[in-house]
């Protein structure tokens, strides 16, 4: 009898002091609204490089790469990991060895990164970008090689080499973000009854 007591004592201290511990996680319902914003027009920038074999040549430019990107990540420079001229080849197995200045000297569109770089730090004020367009004006030659390396393969290449200045100008319209108190003051507005007019199509 006294062993039946103690055995019941004992398993009533382990019923006991047993713990069972639980981690929930809580989460709030969020709810986004439309964002009150107006486009406050058209602005541009521009950039101009050289380039010699389709890699960039201008000096300035490999020292100091400039970059841009509207995107809320950084984003590597993107090389051309198919180079048409045997000194891109060249250049790209360096690459591979770890030489970045191989690297930045086939990066794919170095002109239009330095165009979007300036236009975003000619206008830091502009909350947002959008209609983006871009004009481009560059110098170059075809490649004889392959040109007739085309008619023979079943994968056509662009047989275009840039070779001499390439110009980028970009234009895009500018959004800005309204405060409370603007877009208060915006809803008396003609320009709000027309945006209203525009828009009540889509917002059925």
């Amino acid at each position: 009898m006294k062993y039946c007591i103690y055995l019941f004592a004992a398993l009533s201290m382990t019923a006991c002091s047993s713990v069972n511990k639980i981690k929930n996680l809580h989460s709030i319902d969020i709810k986004f609204g439309s964002m009150p914003a107006i486009p406050s027009g058209d602005y541009e920038a521009e950039a101009t490089l050289v380039f010699k074999r389709n890699m960039l040549r201008d000096r300035k430019a490999l020292k100091n790469y400039r970059q841009a990107s509207l995107s809320d990540k950084v984003e590597l420079i993107n090389i051309n990991t198919n180079p048409k001229t045997l000194f891109g080849k060249i250049r790209l197995w360096l690459v591979k060895r770890g030489n970045i200045r191989s690297g930045i000297k086939l990066a794919i569109d170095p002109t239009y990164d330095l165009a979007l770089y300036n236009l975003v730090e000619k206008y830091p004020e502009v909350d947002y970008w959008t209609n983006i367009r871009v004009e481009r004006d560059v110098y170059g030659r075809k490649s004889l090689y392959l040109v007739y390396k085309n008619m023979f393969s079943s994968t056509k290449v662009n047989p275009y080499i840039k070779s001499g200045p390439e110009t980028v100008k970009i234009k895009a319209t500018a959004i800005d973000i309204m405060t409370d108190s603007e877009y208060e003051a915006f809803k008396k507005t003609p320009q709000y009854d027309n945006m209203k007019r525009i828009l009540s199509p889509y917002l059925k």
